[in-house]
């Protein structure tokens, strides 16, 4: 046994049923009773303030690491937008050259069908 344990009786106290109680018969065993404050205090003090200071640690490295993947987010927010706006004008070009294209074979098939009708009256008019 520890030295502060000397107070510990084998043998139950009366009415108590436990044969692991402190005697309580004389008031040198109560000088001798380890308290929890003063056994255990400073130990979880310890504890409490390491676990506090990992606790800070993963807060800084938690709230580092939610800035930097908001600002990369809206980094790539800001990226899409221009390359939205961006699509979005070859698009517009793209269907500008579209009309263009359209409107020069429209006109083209209306020139061959006059050059045909042409070339079946020459026809006509040779024979």
């Amino acid at each position: 046994m520890g030295p502060r344990q000397k107070g510990w009786a084998s043998e139950p106290v009366a009415g108590s049923g436990s044969a692991l109680l402190p005697s309580l018969a004389s008031p040198q065993s109560l000088e001798t009773f380890p308290t929890p404050s003063a056994c255990s205090f400073p130990g979880n003090v310890m504890k409490l303030e390491e676990q506090k200071s990992d606790l800070e640690g993963q807060l800084k490295t938690l709230t580092k690491q939610i800035k930097d993947e908001t600002e990369e987010w809206r980094r790539f927010q800001a990226d899409l937008q221009t390359a939205v706006v961006v699509a979005n004008d070859i698009k517009c070009e793209a269907q500008q050259e579209l009309r263009a294209v359209k409107r020069r074979l429209l006109e083209e098939e209306e020139k061959n069908a006059r050059l045909q009708k042409a070339l079946g009256d020459a026809r006509a008019r040779g024979r």
